[in-house]
């Protein structure tokens, strides 16, 4: 998080079956280790351009998985930017403090001023961009509950809002107390934005394993058909019906380890709570990562089965 200084379908055969399996995997692979990320410090110089005109709620517009996907990879363009701005920003003003203690000169004063209002500024752009990545994130993502995805996209609105009221306010300010004033007034703001990005960011790590589950609950009956179904005359092996179970368990222990993740995530965040410091709920979500991947192997182990079968048959 930004720091808070200053005081200042059907069954289509083998091939597409294990074609489509193999795209599973590789998607589970993206998911390495799924633990909650801290929402980090995320162009141009603060007057440059408007960041805070994007209207993610508007009504007159319906956004498409297209256009979501497109303005994600812009926003990220700009957050990268915004974010080497602030780090340069946030160093003139450490300089520019260090300067103000050594000489207290009228000079260093007013440098100091500002480079805490530029710093300000900066921090205003580079905060509401995350915010704005967080939000497009979470429109496109899909297996969310919508009541839980409703409310995190209102209390990001509300704060990607509030971040630009803040800003115009600070481009205002032309007189030191007043300045320190929105530093202080930030923190508020900061605080609610660690709360809310952290339960966004959770809800964002579920729908991930969910849509695995999902993609792979969907494929699940094309490779039981898969592997059950023989010619005339022939039986499938003792191992292959062995296998074919013990994948069938796992699938419902996937199923029953999401519901759970799901019901605790959606407590947690109806109750107001922070998110990125719950070690329990990221061994959660490790637990529900592990339990795919190992599925996903399964599958692949079954076609294997299948074919040995059909080799022994002929």
């Amino acid at each position: 998080m930004l720091s808070s200084k200053p005081n200042y379908q059907p069954f289509f055969g083998s091939q597409l079956v294990l074609g489509c399996l193999v795209a599973l995997v590789s998607l589970g692979q993206i998911l390495v280790n799924p633990v909650l990320a801290q929402a980090q410090t995320l162009d141009q110089d603060p007057a440059s351009q408007n960041v805070f005109e994007l209207n993610l709620l508007k009504t007159d517009y319906v956004w498409t998985k297209t256009d979501l996907t497109a303005e994600v990879i812009k926003q990220r363009q700009i957050y990268h930017d915004q974010l080497e701005q602030y780090r340069q920003q946030e160093k003139n003003f450490l300089i520019a403090q260090d300067q103000y203690r050594q000489h207290a000169t009228l000079d260093s004063i007013e440098q100091a001023v500002q480079a805490t209002k530029r710093m300000l500024l900066s921090r205003d752009q580079v905060l509401h961009t995350y915010l704005t990545l967080l939000q497009l994130r979470l429109l496109a993502a899909e297996g969310v509950e919508l009541s839980l995805k409703d409310r995190e996209v209102v209390e990001l609105e509300a704060l990607r809002e509030k971040l630009k009221l803040h800003h115009a306010a600070v481009s205002d300010q032309v007189d030191r107390p007043l300045v320190n004033k929105s530093a202080d007034e930030f923190l508020i703001i900061g605080e609610a934005a660690q709360l809310v990005s952290s339960q966004t960011l959770g809800l964002l790590g579920i729908s991930k394993l969910q849509e695995i589950y999902d993609k792979a609950n969907a494929l699940f009956p094309d490779i039981t058909t898969e592997v059950t179904v023989v010619a005339e005359g022939e039986t499938t092996s003792p191992q292959t019906t062995r296998s074919l179970k013990e994948t069938t368990l796992a699938m419902t222990k996937n199923q029953t380890n999401l519901v759970a993740v799901w019901d605790k995530v959606a407590e947690r965040i109806n109750s107001g709570s922070d998110l990125s410091g719950q070690t329990d709920f990221s061994r959660d979500l490790n637990d529900s990562y592990v339990g795919l991947s190992k599925t996903l192997n399964y599958f692949l182990e079954l076609l294997k089965l299948f074919r040995s079968d059909g080799a022994a048959a002929t």
